[in-house]
């Protein structure tokens, strides 16, 4: 048996390192060459050296004989997302002898047992179903990890490959294999603590586990080690010894510290992400969690929710499974804990004063206090100080307003205003502390009459003449105007030339430059309101384009250009370079400025298919588009289970039950495999009304044909 990494192997992992010894050892040296080993690493060779020496302590390795043990090579290959080193083929019945090699050896089936320690708790039926296909085809390629059966003499329980062994199992429930089928294995003697770690990195490695179960895990190996630390601490456990949970906290403290960074060291995640996940288990009600593990929930809204009161997520799971409020999305969830509570970057008094409840921000990870009443209690008394603080720095006044409901509801005091004085208004909006100066009213506006001259010619003239006088415009005649000029506006651009009217809609549409000096109203034609999801859809060098195929090039004045971006930097300006401009180049900006507004959600929270007019003009357009491409960013967003029913679904047939079990790996396979129809184009990409895309979706991923 091969001696496996002590606890301080974990700490230290250094695949690339191991790699790089492993290829001296294979090449015959007697001793590592600390130079070489430098320079194929591109790092100093005293710290490769102390590396080194880092590696022979935790026994991956040994310096004298120079070697690199088994459990090492494999180890470190799992570590890296890579496949082990294959087992030597197998024997037709299973022998315990290991190859002298690798260290794997065949292991019958039915000798190998289920642990319990195992985060991975679901697999996907179509998943391992498939797999079983492919070992049946091509047998097992990636040894398993087991350790002895701690229960069990002569079994053996598994440590990674859970997957691979429950399809073995398929096949032989179905007759295709016998029950003592040899699986390649590697065996390690491993402590509990140790099968949790290399469990959750197979995991990752292998599939993008559940986020609920790797969580447990994460939290079962934290409760494990730091039960291991504070024993060797203590030479046993402190609270059978009679220590309280008190007396031991500054050394469970540094435990967790401990676990947490081999964690992050061996998983290759920083603590955040780590403490992240650890709040699904400690601070997610159980309600969320199943949701959360029945995928009815995302990752990200219950890391959002996560922090809040059990109150608050007690009556969150139908606004997030049903999308109530915006909850659907995290940022949403956020933004609303936010505002209900009080951040404490916003709490004016000494935040050292709140005695409440807090939860955390999910984004920041600071606290966010959430007893209102305590807050206004706390907000009151820093008031009252303030009150006295300014008075003392010389304002003619302080009024401090009862709790304002809205956000301009401070204006109805502002009328209140001593007249000539200068004061500070102070109140409670939102849980929060504001304070408003208000200075002395400015002079009113008078409402004189306006004198009318006597006419010319008529100075000396002794008729008595009435004096004349005329009160001036009111608001009522400048909105008479603006309806008239409105009115008349509309009528002469309905009857102008076709290439007027493009002019007028391209300055309208286009961005403006937010620096430009505008004159007269802003608002003179209504422009879109923009979607959220806008900034997501890349960009239309067409605009820019035809814009720089105006007169005046290479910018053409009015317009500013920018790589594939341009913009209406002064409108009137632009209008008359358009309308010097061909009325066909006019057209072709036109048609581009429409196309830049076009887009096919409904809403912040798209489903499948598109609204019945955008159907229709795709009609009509369709033989102009462009032919949808699968790119790997689009495949990035499935599932491995989804890839393989898109592989079938594009020409692959039934050879994607050959396709690789890593994402990245699949998502390569699909792309270059030969027989993919490069002209197909997912059911969902299809411009049609939401029931008919809704079907053909769950058609395609249930590996039925698709009409």
């Amino acid at each position: 048996m091969t001696n496996h990494p002590n606890q301080a192997a974990f700490k230290i992992a250094d695949p690339a390192l191991i790699d790089a010894l492993a290829a001296q050892v294979d090449a015959g040296m007697d001793k590592p060459s600390w130079a070489e080993l430098a320079a194929a690493l591109g790092r100093n060779s005293s710290n490769v050296r102390r590396s080194s020496l880092g590696l022979a302590e935790a026994g991956f390795i040994s310096l004298d004989p120079f070697k690199v043990t088994p459990t090492a090579r494999a180890l470190a290959a799992v570590w890296r997302g890579e496949t082990p080193a294959p087992a030597a083929p197998l024997a037709s019945s299973p022998t315990s002898e290991p190859d002298p090699v690798t260290g794997v050896r065949p292991v019958a089936h039915n000798l190998i047992h289920h642990c319990p320690l195992n985060p991975r708790k679901t697999f996907d039926p179509e998943d391992l179903a498939s797999l079983a296909s492919s070992i049946a085809e091509q047998g097992i390629k990636q040894n398993i990890i087991l350790r002895p059966h701690p229960e069990k003499p002569g079994a053996f329980e598994l440590v990674a490959g859970e997957r691979r062994w429950r399809a073995t199992h398929l096949l032989i429930e179905r007759g295709d294999a016998a029950a003592d089928y040899p699986m390649p294995a590697l065996v390690e003697d491993l402590t509990d603590r140790e099968v949790v770690l290399i469990a959750l990195t197979e995991n990752r490695v292998r599939q993008d586990p559940p986020p609920m179960e790797e969580a447990q895990g994460i939290a079962a190996y934290r409760e494990m080690r730091v039960k291991e630390i504070l024993a060797e601490i203590y030479k046993g456990d402190p609270l059978q010894k009679g220590f309280t949970e008190e007396e031991i906290k500054s050394e469970t403290r540094m435990a967790i510290g401990i676990a947490m960074k081999e964690l992050s060291a061996t998983l290759g995640k920083g603590e955040r992400w780590l403490q992240l996940r650890m709040n699904l288990v400690e601070k997610l009600i159980p309600e969320l969690q199943q949701a959360l593990s029945e995928e009815r929930i995302t990752l990200a809204q219950a890391r959002a929710i996560a922090g809040a009161p059990e109150d608050t997520q007690k009556h969150a799971l139908d606004p997030m499974t049903r999308g109530y409020g915006g909850w659907s999305t995290a940022d949403a969830i956020i933004e609303t804990l936010r505002f209900k509570g009080l951040p404490i970057a916003e709490a004016a008094f000494d935040v050292a004063d709140y005695t409440g409840p807090t939860m955390e921000d999910p984004e920041l990870g600071t606290p966010i206090l959430t007893d209102a009443a305590q807050i206004t209690t706390l907000s009151m008394a820093f008031i009252k100080r303030r009150e006295k603080e300014l008075k003392q720095q010389g304002f003619n006044f302080v009024k401090v307003l009862k709790e304002q409901p809205y956000s301009y509801a401070w204006q109805d005091a502002d009328k209140d205003t001593p007249a000539g004085k200068c004061g500070v208004l102070l109140w409670i909006q939102q849980l929060r502390v504001c304070e408003r100066r208000v200075l002395a009213p400015k002079a009113k506006k008078t409402n004189a009459p306006i004198p009318v001259e006597p006419p010319k010619g008529t100075e000396g003239v002794t008729t008595k003449l009435k004096e004349e006088t005329v009160q001036p415009y009111a608001k009522r005649h400048w909105l008479q105007a603006a309806i008239a000029q409105t009115a008349q506006l509309r009528a002469g651009i309905a009857a102008a030339p076709a290439k007027l009217s493009m002019a007028i809609t391209i300055v309208a549409l286009m961005d403006r430059d937010i620096h430009s000096d505008y004159s007269g109203p802003r608002d003179w034609m209504k422009r879109r309101s923009e979607n959220g999801h806008d900034r997501d859809v890349p960009g239309f060098p067409r605009v820019a384009e035809c814009t720089a195929a105006l007169p005046g090039a290479p910018t053409p004045k009015g317009f500013n250009i920018n790589g594939s971006a341009a913009i209406v930097a002064d409108q009137a300006v632009a209008l008359d370079t358009l309308l010097s401009a061909d009325e066909s180049a006019v057209a072709a900006l036109f048609t581009a400025v429409i196309a830049s507004h076009a887009g096919v959600w409904p809403s912040f929270n798209p489903g499948p298919g598109v609204p019945a007019p955008t159907v229709r003009i795709a009609e009509e357009v369709a033989p102009l588009m462009p032919a949808f491409k699968l790119t790997p960013a689009w495949l990035e967003s499935f599932s491995t289970a989804q890839l393989r029913q898109i592989a079938r679904a594009c020409g692959i047939g039934d050879k994607a039950a050959d396709m690789p079990g890593k994402k990245a790996d699949a998502i390569t396979w699909i792309l270059e495999h030969a027989d993919r129809d490069h002209d197909w184009a997912p059911p969902e990409m299809a411009f049609a009304s939401q029931a008919k895309v809704d079907r053909s979706v769950r058609d395609m991923l249930a590996g039925k044909a698709v009409a």
